[in-house]
């Protein structure tokens, strides 16, 4: 298929744009982690499928979580497949605390582990990817199994910068983690660890901060083969004083623009709606290999289509729709071929000799940077252990408000910070952070019960 913006026109009302056929883009994390396997792997392939199968064979329990989002969730029985398996005839909501199967998944994993990767981009589960697109009961989109046949993984180095005295890395472009090294160089400047981790001046700061750095998100992240993100200049010492220098500890800046580059010019801003539906795990095996991994089926079921036992994404709906008025394409414009950008921001810290030090990253959608930043900052500026960290009360600003997470004792702050200028709400913020720190003692994990996550050790 040959995207293009056009394809938006097939949703004109916005309430929409997360449903269906035309807000599926190819799924690529089977061809990450077979090529990953490829690299890294010591067991076979095969093996690796053996506990899934096992649990969509005997069924798994929807958790009380699981069971209020698809209960809460009209959208939802508009798509047979998912209705099917998620919704009894009468309406209630599967299982009730009893497993429920999936044999359908069961069957597709088993494909995987015997025909690799391959056997999910090419053949039957492709023909049926495609065809459950083009025939959905609402949007049916134009994604067909050659666009499946021609995907391919594309890595890159990781993005490091120091900060106090560790050194953090990050995904790159189209990823967040950019935005998360450019904040923390905003923040580098002020003493933290002599304010209380969720206080009021802690706060403004971080919110302040995370304002400057998302504007320049807008503005200048996106895929970097398709155009060149300015990756050295945001992060310039001189760059990062300058837009620092705005952050005041008596006021808030309100949204600002972007920070200048040479020869280029910002975007119009452009917020893509909330994307909940992630996941993300930390792990740091026996002989201290690390993964920071997360992925997302976009909103809450994703685009709700069910295949094979699976849903599909809604990862469509990240790239920034078309504004009807002449011009350059947004940095995030759809084209054939294109990763949309996104808030994911796995992070793995190094101490100053270079050691495996933290292993951290989480859901949440838009939050998400300003989860992980909470989060490191409790552990590297307070020295917090992760469950500590996680546990406190989250907080997150992008543009004018300040978020703050209701039903905590963060909400005290909300005057004062008001009294400064921010533009304070309260609403429910469960970040879903999962981390692992390295300390002389062995492993310490953490992982945010708001979203049941639990921290295991083996």
């Amino acid at each position: 298929m040959m995207a293009t913006p056009d394809i938006f026109k097939l949703v004109p009302r916005p309430e929409d744009r997360l449903l269906g056929g035309a807000a599926v883009a190819v799924p690529g994390q089977l061809r990450l982690l077979e090529a990953l396997h490829r690299r890294h792997g010591k067991l076979a392939w095969a093996e690796l499928f053996r506990p899934a199968i096992e649990l969509a064979e005997k069924g798994v329990p929807f958790s009380r979580r699981l069971r209020a989002l698809a209960q809460g969730d009209d959208e939802l029985r508009r798509f047979p497949a998912a209705a099917g398996y998620i919704f009894e005839p009468s309406g209630k909501v599967r299982g009730d605390g009893a497993p429920v199967r999936n044999p359908a998944f069961a069957e597709t994993l088993r494909a995987v582990a015997q025909g690799g990767a391959h056997a999910f981009y090419t053949g039957a589960l492709a023909h049926d990817i495609a065809i459950a697109i083009a025939r959905s009961p609402i949007q049916q989109g134009a994604l067909g199994a050659e666009d499946m046949a021609r995907y391919s993984a594309r890595g890159g180095p990781a993005l490091c910068r120091a900060y106090r005295a560790y050194r953090v890395c990050a995904a790159g472009p189209p990823s967040a983690g950019l935005t998360l090294l450019e904040t923390m160089a905003f923040l580098a400047r002020f003493e933290l660890s002599r304010e209380a981790p969720t206080g009021m001046r802690t706060i403004h700061l971080m919110s302040e901060a995370s304002r400057l750095a998302y504007s320049d998100w807008l503005a200048y992240v996106r895929d970097p083969v398709f155009a060149e993100v300015p990756v050295e200049n945001l992060l310039d010492p001189r760059y990062v004083a300058n837009r620092s220098s705005l952050i005041s500890l008596t006021g808030s800046l309100g949204r600002r623009p972007a920070g200048a580059m040479p020869d280029r010019r910002g975007a119009l801003p452009y917020d893509p709606p909330e994307s909940p539906s992630t996941t993300h795990i930390s792990v740091v095996d026996r002989a201290g290999n690390a993964v920071s991994f997360t992925t997302t089926l976009g909103h809450y079921f994703g685009a709700k289509l069910m295949v094979r036992g699976f849903l599909l994404n809604d990862a469509m709906n990240t790239f920034t729709r078309p504004s009807g008025r002449p011009g350059p394409m947004p940095p995030n414009g759809l084209e054939p071929g294109k990763r949309p950008r996104s808030f994911m921001t796995p992070v793995i810290v190094l101490d100053a000799d270079g050691r495996l030090h933290l292993v951290l990253g989480s859901p949440g959608g838009v939050h998400i940077i300003g989860y992980v930043l909470k989060a490191v900052s409790a552990v590297l500026d307070h020295g917090l252990d992760p469950q500590l960290a996680i546990d406190l009360p989250n907080h997150s600003s992008r543009t004018e408000t300040t978020d703050l997470e209701r039903g905590t004792a963060i909400e005290s702050v909300a005057p004062a910070l008001d009294r400064l200028g921010h533009r304070t709400t309260l609403i429910p913020l469960p970040s879903g952070v999962h981390a692992v720190r390295v300390t002389p003692r062995g492993l310490e994990g953490g992982a945010d019960r708001r979203r049941e996550g639990v921290a295991l050790g083996d």
